[in-house]
């Protein structure tokens, strides 16, 4: 679940890609896990915002299937910064964390999973 805005924070954004190439690394090896990218939607056109991150996460090389919800959804979810949403087999919520997030506490917990 990310608010573009939290990316103007360097780590923030940085802790970003490593966890989104580390997961892509380990998807293709280790396990099968699905990412999503989730953006909250902001002031501009949705579709134009649509646009705009789908051209940004191509030119990063982010392969991810794209969403933009409302603020709404990202109260139900009690967001309010850029997160790390792990999602069970069933949907349920298995860990959330704040980007920047720990890689290794990551990894552990994706390893569980297998």
């Amino acid at each position: 679940m990310l608010r573009y805005i939290d990316f103007g924070c360097q780590l923030c954004l940085q802790n970003f890609f490593e966890l989104c190439d580390s997961l892509g690394k380990l998807n293709s090896r280790e396990l099968n896990v699905t990412v999503y990218l989730i953006f909250l939607e902001d002031h501009t056109d949705p579709d134009q915002q649509y646009t705009a991150m789908k051209e940004w996460t191509k030119s990063c090389g982010l392969v991810y299937p794209l969403a933009i919800v409302n603020q709404e959804f990202f109260n139900k979810c009690g967001i309010e910064h850029s997160s790390l949403i792990i999602l069970g087999e069933n949907g349920d919520i298995i860990q959330t964390g704040e980007i920047p997030y720990n890689w290794l506490t990551l990894k552990n917990i994706l390893m569980d999973k297998k």
